[in-house]
């Protein structure tokens, strides 16, 4: 078990502050984080497949979009 296991969220996110180049202590604070919120991530849109889940995305929160409206 890592130190990090053991630290607050507020004493993790202090440490990761402070020691920037630390790559375990960022990724135990971003896997905390993802834990703690219930959004939902998507993949960034790198490639056709990726657009269209983005495209998907933005149809569930905004509505219908179409082309030539806004």
């Amino acid at each position: 078990m890592s130190e990090f296991e053991t630290m607050s969220m507020a004493q993790l996110k202090t440490y990761v502050m402070s020691h920037r180049d630390d790559d375990e202590a960022w990724a135990k604070y971003i896997d905390r984080r993802l834990v703690l919120s219930d959004q939902k991530w998507y993949p960034a849109p790198i490639d056709k497949v990726g657009e269209e889940i983005m495209e998907e995305a933005f149809r569930q929160k905004l509505g219908s979009f179409k082309e030539g409206e806004g």
